[in-house]
């Protein structure tokens, strides 16, 4: 999880004027209870699972997973 942001940060900054970016994912996801409510108005919000996300069935909470709001 880290490094894939670290590495998606690295293209952002390496970016010029003009460039243009195409991020294809693929891969599996899943929806969870929204840790910022006011930016999901469904209460969920979207998750990239990587290799070693691990959920915890009490909370619903995902570690090792990258949200949609960490993409914008």
């Amino acid at each position: 999880r880290n490094e894939v942001l670290k590495q998606l940060k690295d293209i952002a900054l390496g970016a010029g004027p003009g460039d243009q970016i195409t991020l294809y994912i693929s891969g599996h996801g899943l929806q969870a209870p929204a840790r910022h409510a006011e930016r999901e108005p469904d209460g969920l919000e979207e998750l990239f699972l990587m290799a070693d996300a691990r959920a915890d069935p009490v909370t619903g909470s995902v570690s090792g997973a990258i949200a949609d709001f960490e993409l914008e």
